[in-house]
């Protein structure tokens, strides 16, 4: 059975493969991706370069887990959370995860699925990604804005 850990990874690895962000530790112009940051989603400006950015700061992490599925299956609900400073980082974090939402839930169906990378040259299948939760405010303290989006990753071991 795949772990919480394990799929997020995969989810950013997927995400990185398909040129959409960028892992923190990599200079580039996509935003950063981070996965369960330890105190919390940053915003751009905090940590150091090149683990933020300018305009938009994305992180993934986990939300949930949905209860009461067949055994050998698990529901992950994964949050987007998009951070921004500018009217330029809101506009790209929506983009961008409508770009997320047409990788991960428009190339997926139910019983088909998408095989995700999981580390270490194996492989991780998510029978099925929905939205779980859309695209919305949650906060906008200090002239940093947060959006959230959920995913719920259906996996299979």
């Amino acid at each position: 059975m795949a772990t919480s850990n394990q799929v997020l990874t995969a989810l950013r690895d997927e995400l990185v493969a398909a040129g959409l962000v960028r892992k923190p530790a990599t200079v580039g112009n996509l935003p950063p991706m981070h996965v369960e940051p330890r105190r919390g989603p940053l915003a751009p400006g905090e940590g150091e370069a090149p683990e933020t950015d300018g305009d938009l700061v994305v992180t993934i992490r986990l939300s949930s887990e949905v209860a009461g599925l067949p055994p050998l299956r698990r529901i992950y609900v994964v949050d987007f959370v998009y951070r921004s400073k500018a009217s330029s980082g809101l506009l790209k974090g929506r983009a961008l995860d409508e770009a997320i939402r047409q990788r991960l839930v428009d190339g997926s169906g139910y019983g088909v699925g998408i095989k995700l990378a999981a580390g270490q040259g194996s492989q991780l299948w998510a029978l099925q990604v929905s939205t779980f939760g859309g695209l919305g405010p949650v906060s906008d303290v200090e002239d940093v804005h947060t959006d959230v989006s959920k995913l719920a990753v259906e996996t299979s071991s």
